[in-house]
């Protein structure tokens, strides 16, 4: 067949009025007509043409219509061509018998009949293209088996109402074990876990068309494997398309716990350089302490036991006086050491620690802070959690006397089951969040936050004070 669908018939005649004749009987639009004037062309063109039908004259004088009969069976490419013998010559049985044993469909005898002329060539060109059709679909046919059995992926057929597998390639037993013949008539829920079956079953209630899920199976060796299920219903079949995904999942799995520690090192590194900032930080707070304020208390002893030697009259006012101001340096010194070191924690908890630090700045009067809790002290909480939310407390509220202005500040404790919620809230003047960036101590204590992977809010404008939010996984 042509490739514009028309049937190609080749006339070989060496007489051209007898190719007229045929061309003018057999002319449709629906066929193409070539001719040969020689046996020896007639061969040239069935090789070179994609021929439907010859009608070959037998008495030719190169090579006679048997002969070239003869030869284009045993070529591969024209076995299959029917052929017509076209002769004037006996109609004896013994003649036709030849013509049939070279190969000949049928016969045309001239003078030509042109009723029974088209006739023939109508049925033998119906037939040939049946025969074309045929041939074409098998070969389509063993071209899927061949993919299908040399596929990696499963490819099979399964009964959609009884779940009965009734084909399945050989993948089946490359990937779980199972030969075709152990898997052919049993249930595909045979060979997945309970779940799964429940799990494709609430699919089905969908009634949809195409069903796509994957599946942890246990293999016949004992393994498990991750498979891929794609599956298009129709007719009350199943066809099913599975690939094993193992690898793959596995991959992903190795990916993720990458980036888990990838992010654990970056975190961890980021907690590091907050918490060496933060030494730094409390180093020069420190150093600064003791050089304004202990520092020049004890400065001022010495002073006062220096003139305490050369005045005698006033040596006992100024003793006094030094010891006087050796006591404030000791309750100094106590004072420092306190805000370095939480005390309280180890024995009594993070409530009484941060009531205790909240009436610690109540005395110092410039700002009244409250503690709200719902949370008993007999609720205990991780301690190195509660240490990590009382330093918290410590540097926001020292921010807050530092900058906020405020009056009051209020520390709420809430926990449920699966969340612990701190905040502190000052009716200071605020700022504004888009503007202002994070200091020294908002990220020490943003650090200290997601080293617990909690999340961190900060609500604040000019003139509305600020409110910092934690909430923490318990986990």
């Amino acid at each position: 067949m042509m490739e514009n669908g028309k049937a190609v018939i080749l006339i070989v005649d060496d007489k051209p009025a007898n190719i007229l004749v045929l061309e003018s009987l057999l002319g449709s639009p629906d066929r193409t007509l070539i001719s040969a004037n020689s046996g020896s062309e007639a061969l040239k063109k069935a090789l070179e043409e994609e021929v439907d039908l010859i009608i070959l004259d037998v008495q030719m004088p190169d090579i006679d219509g048997f002969e070239v009969a003869q030869l284009l069976k045993q070529k591969k490419r024209t076995r299959d061509i029917p052929i017509i013998f076209a002769t004037a010559e006996s109609k004896e049985h013994s003649f036709v018998m030849q013509g049939y044993s070279e190969g000949a469909i049928d016969y045309l005898f001239k003078p030509l009949d042109p009723d029974i002329a088209r006739a023939k060539v109508a049925v033998l060109l119906k037939l040939q293209m049946q025969q074309k059709e045929l041939r074409e679909k098998n070969i389509s046919l063993q071209n899927a088996a061949l993919l299908i059995n040399n596929s990696a992926d499963i490819i099979g057929i399964i009964d959609a109402e009884s779940f009965m597998i009734e084909e399945i390639n050989p993948a089946f037993q490359v990937i779980l074990g199972f030969s075709p013949q152990e898997a052919i008539n049993k249930s595909l829920f045979y060979f997945l876990q309970p779940e799964d079956e429940s799990r494709v079953k609430e699919m089905l209630d969908a009634r949809k068309d195409r069903l796509s899920f994957e599946t942890y199976t246990l293999c016949k060796d004992q393994t498990w494997k991750w498979l891929h299920w794609n599956i298009v219903v129709s007719k009350e079949k199943w066809f099913v398309n599975t690939r094993d995904i193992t690898e793959q999942k596995f991959a992903e799995k190795r990916k993720q716990e990458q980036e888990r520690a990838e992010q654990s090192l970056k975190q961890h590194k980021l907690i590091t350089e907050v918490t060496i900032q933060a030494q730094e930080k409390e180093r020069t707070e420190l150093g600064r302490e003791l050089h304004d304020n202990i520092n020049q208390i004890l400065a001022t002893v010495r002073m006062y036991l220096k003139m305490s030697a050369t005045n005698p009259s006033k040596q006992e006012e100024l003793i006094a006086r030094s010891a006087d101001n050796l006591d404030h340096a000791i309750e100094e010194i106590r004072k420092l050491s306190k805000s370095l070191v939480a005390p309280s924690l180890g024995d009594m908890g993070l409530l009484v620690a941060l009531k205790e630090l909240a009436e610690e700045i109540n005395i110092a009067g410039d700002l009244k802070v409250s503690v709200i809790t719902e949370i008993t002290e007999s609720i205990k909480i991780d301690k190195n959690m509660e240490v990590m939310l009382y330093r918290i407390a410590q540097e926001q509220l020292n921010n807050v006397r530092k900058y906020a202005s405020a009056t009051h500040a209020v520390i709420s404790l809430s926990m449920d089951r699966r969340h612990l919620s701190f905040s502190i809230a000052d009716d200071g003047i605020g700022f504004d969040t888009t503007q202002k960036a994070k200091g020294i101590g908002l990220k020490n204590i943003s650090s200290r936050v997601d080293f617990y992977s909690g999340d961190l809010s900060i609500n604040s404008e000019p003139g509305k004070g600020c409110e910092l939010e934690i909430s923490i996984p318990l986990h």
